[in-house]
């Protein structure tokens, strides 16, 4: 199955038992109590931090480019890569492009 977009992932998790369907509302809803204390902990203990760090960083890159600090864009691409690419799959293309839509949170 290939996921698009957040349908895909509903019609994921509702044919998986995680999620329900209701016909007549048109709407999909936890099944049971066991599942809703799974999802309430995994989303109360995410650390949103990470990301808002990365959605700076994107800012700062995008005034960067705007502002011609070639060494700092560098920088910052080459910070990513790092922290993204395996060491095996250091030098490819498609690691490249991963860094980059992550450097640009165009994901």
């Amino acid at each position: 199955m290939i996921i698009i977009g957040k349908d895909d992932v509903l019609t994921l998790l509702v044919h998986l038992g995680y999620l329900a369907y209701d016909s007549e509302k048109e709407c999909v809803y936890i099944p049971n109590e066991e599942i809703k204390r799974e999802f309430s902990k995994t989303i109360r203990e995410v650390n949103h931090s990470a990301t808002l760090d990365r959605i700076s960083e994107c800012d700062r890159l995008f005034n960067d480019i705007i502002h011609c600090n070639e060494n700092a864009v560098a920088a910052q691409i080459e910070k990513i890569h790092v922290e993204e690419t395996a060491p095996i799959n250091y030098n490819s293309e498609e690691s490249l492009r991963n860094v980059i839509k992550l450097a640009y949170y165009t994901y």
